[in-house]
């Protein structure tokens, strides 16, 4: 099922993740004016990499559950066999490519074991929200999530409250929020969805900047009061819950950018691919990882042409063969 208004939000993600990746001080182009100082300043806090992957999870949350958010059975073997080869095909081969260059795992995987999880736990999910609101739920998932991050951020500060430092076994569980809240708007988009009306161009574009503006704020705090990310983004998965419901609307009468929804469709392949390339080249555009705007400029127009040959060559075949998997009768 395609939901317009989707693509645009991967894509502008996906690349979020990569310039954070890239590590560009915009400072460096400031010229000891105090104007360009701040504008630079706000800049060098605009990609938050993590704020991006939330944003990720409230999509994957929405896509997977608004097919049966009207209640429609799910055939839970097919369900499990789709989504294991919609993205494990593609990672497996970005991982090992990556090794193979790198002789190192690929970083990312994090957020993939954590998206792997959410999909093993929605049937389960399923029957809990038939006995439990949708609020009950993820005040519950709330609490559970910050009973493991508190203590981190007490005892341990060396990674800024980043997400993932809790261990495979609880990296999920802290980002579960998020993934749910996706699903509380797939149930809000489909017993409204008579009511949407759309917005003005002015109004999606103050949204869009004062919702990725709650980040830029998570970042200054992280690195300015050592407030971290842990403490702070969660809340920003319950704006994006209006940001993507409005982008939504905006896109009942709007059409999208073909470039666009291409970088959406090929999005997953710029977040597991782009490591890739990023390493190929840092002997020769970086110096000590960091990159100038012109040669990180440089290196993301390498990752796109790449990362749309992974897109061709393995996410989409996967997706294709994904959906020709069947099963007779609901397990």
């Amino acid at each position: 099922m395609h939901i317009k208004g989707l693509d645009g939000l991967r894509f502008f993600c996906a690349l979020v993740v990569i310039i954070s990746h890239l590590g560009i001080d915009f400072t460096n182009y400031s010229c000891n004016n105090s104007i360009l100082y701040f504008i630079t300043g706000i800049l060098n806090n605009s990609f938050s990499g993590i704020g991006a992957v939330l944003v990720f999870f409230v999509i994957s949350g929405f896509c997977i559950h608004i097919p049966y958010a009207n209640g429609k059975e799910i055939h839970i073997k097919e369900f499990y066999m789709k989504r294991f080869i919609r993205i494990s095909i593609p990672a497996a081969v970005a991982a090992a490519i990556f090794y193979f260059v790198a002789h190192e795992y690929l970083n990312v995987l994090w957020s993939l074991i954590c998206e792997l999880l959410y999909y093993f736990v929605y049937p389960l999910l399923l029957i809990l929200k038939r006995k439990y609101s949708n609020i009950s739920i993820i005040i519950v998932l709330y609490v559970i999530s910050f009973v493991i991050i508190i203590p981190f951020d007490i005892w341990d500060q060396t990674k800024y409250g980043i997400f993932p430092r809790y261990g495979e076994a609880l990296d999920w569980i802290a980002c579960f929020p998020s993934w749910f809240i996706g699903v509380m708007l797939a149930d809000y988009v489909v017993s409204n969805k008579e009511t949407l009306t759309s917005i003005t161009f002015l109004n999606i574009w103050m949204i869009r900047i004062a919702s990725w503006s709650f980040t830029i704020a998570a970042s200054i705090l992280r690195f300015q009061l050592n407030i971290s990310y842990s403490l702070t983004l969660p809340f920003f998965c319950i704006v994006v819950y209006y940001w993507l419901l409005n982008e939504i609307k905006f896109y009942t009468n709007n059409k999208e950018n073909t470039f666009i929804v291409k970088g959406g469709m090929m999005s997953y392949s710029l977040y597991i691919f782009h490591f890739t390339i990023i390493y190929l080249v840092s002997d020769y555009l970086s110096n000590d990882h960091k990159y100038s705007l012109q040669t990180g400029s440089l290196t993301l127009i390498m990752i796109l042409i790449a990362s749309y040959i992974f897109y061709l060559l393995v996410e989409k075949p996967s997706h294709e063969l994904a959906r020709k998997v069947k099963f007779k009768g609901i397990v």
